[in-house]
């Protein structure tokens, strides 16, 4: 099945989610920090554009910029949850002004160091900006840091048994499509 990327068209919910994702980004680059873009949102700043709605944000910062980044979040809105999410235990943030399915997950790099066993992490999250939206950059994994998620997730998700990434045509179609791009 062909993955039509170029018409989607968001909505008014997703823009919304969307601005404040930049509002983020914006925010942490002006307090000196970086937050690297995971899942779909960093997915789609490699591609240049939303491709589909998502449920969250997957951001990481290095660790020591945590309380900078929860800082930054809570002053937008955003209130912590006593969920924790997956093996790097993301912890979770609501925002009442987003729907209330959506959430902001975030993690530090140097979790996801020890997972994917990366002699040298800057070679999955480069200390520039990949990726785009709406003009903006945004920090995200290379195509290679996302192929190792995926490959970790993967591994995860047979191990422990989770339900089937609903939108895995859509994760393959659009990393052939970032692939494209590049080549």
């Amino acid at each position: 099945m062909e993955i039509n990327l170029e018409n989607y068209q968001p909505s008014k919910e997703q823009l919304k989610r969307l601005r404040s994702l930049l509002d983020i980004s914006s925010e942490c680059q002006k307090q000196g920090i970086t937050v690297w873009v995971f899942g779909g949102y960093g997915l789609d700043a490699l591609y240049g554009k939303l491709t589909r709605d998502h449920r969250d944000f997957d951001l990481y910062v290095k660790e020591g910029s945590e309380e900078k980044l929860v800082e930054i979040i809570k002053k937008l809105g955003y209130y912590l949850t006593p969920e924790k999410i997956g093996t790097v235990e993301k912890i979770v943030y609501r925002n009442k002004n987003l729907s209330s399915d959506f959430r902001l997950e975030y993690g530090t790099l140097e979790k996801i160091k020890k997972l994917t066993s990366a002699e040298n992490l800057e070679l999955l999250v480069p200390e520039k900006p990949l990726g785009k939206l709406q003009g903006q950059p945004i920090w995200t994994p290379t195509v290679e840091g996302f192929k190792r998620i995926i490959e970790i997730n993967n591994r995860f998700a047979a191990k422990d048994k989770w339900e089937e990434y609903p939108y895995r045509e859509w994760q393959i179609g659009i990393m052939k499509a970032i692939e494209k791009n590049l080549s």
